[in-house]
């Protein structure tokens, strides 16, 4: 049982723990043993475990800082124009 008293939880754990036991060193290919065993543990996990995870959608135009932004600083500048007049001023103090 996990958290929220659903049974499988034990078949989540077990197809962790052979999923982390591919990380490095381990070669970047799999055997067709270990490719076996994995979709053997998969195929042992509820459909409550093996259904996608759903995201909440971001609202358009949402500051992606948002409380973190500088209120001090001026928002009506474009970024673009202010890294483009960074790299000419940089440009001209080389020259």
């Amino acid at each position: 049982m996990d958290k929220d008293n659903i049974p499988g939880f034990d078949h989540v754990d077990r197809l962790a723990e052979a999923l982390v036991l591919l990380r490095p060193p381990h070669p970047n290919f799999l055997t067709e043993e270990e490719a076996n065993k994995i979709a053997s543990l998969f195929n042992k996990m509820s459909p409550y475990d093996t259904q996608p995870i759903k995201f909440r959608k971001r609202v358009a135009g949402q500051n992606p800082l948002g409380g973190l932004r500088n209120p001090r600083k001026s928002t009506s500048i474009v970024t673009g124009k202010l890294n483009s007049e960074r790299s000419v001023k940089l440009l001209s103090s080389r020259m």
